[in-house]
């Protein structure tokens, strides 16, 4: 009996806290120009954060992608992204939502601004 109200307050108190993780996504480049800079929030966020592109040595080149790592709770099923273009221009997406792969990798595709 103790075994099962440990397990449940255990479960009980993990399902109320967000617990920051580290995940590997992959961002396919579709725009046409190269992505210097990516930023992804949950969609309730008002903050970007830091640069995931960052860490790469270069821009990300029209269909290509980049594997890259982020710490998020990963609890909301849709976020908004900003890219920045090597000729510093950006445009922002909201409300966007992953794809999941078969193997279960997440990744999101940047496609061309209506412009």
């Amino acid at each position: 009996m103790l075994r099962f109200v440990v397990l449940a307050f255990v479960f009980i108190f993990s399902s109320c806290i967000n617990v920051s993780a580290e995940q590997l996504i992959r961002v396919n480049n579709m725009t046409g120009r190269e992505i210097c800079e990516f930023y992804i929030s949950a969609h309730n966020e008002e903050d970007w954060g830091d640069d995931a592109f960052e860490s790469l040595d270069r821009c990300v080149r029209h269909n290509e992608y980049a594997d890259v790592t982020w710490n998020d709770t990963w609890t909301d099923t849709s976020y908004d992204i900003r890219v920045v273009f090597r000729n510093g221009n950006s445009f922002e997406v909201e409300d966007i939502r992953p794809n999941v792969t078969s193997n279960g990798r997440t990744q999101f595709t940047i496609w061309p601004p209506n412009e």
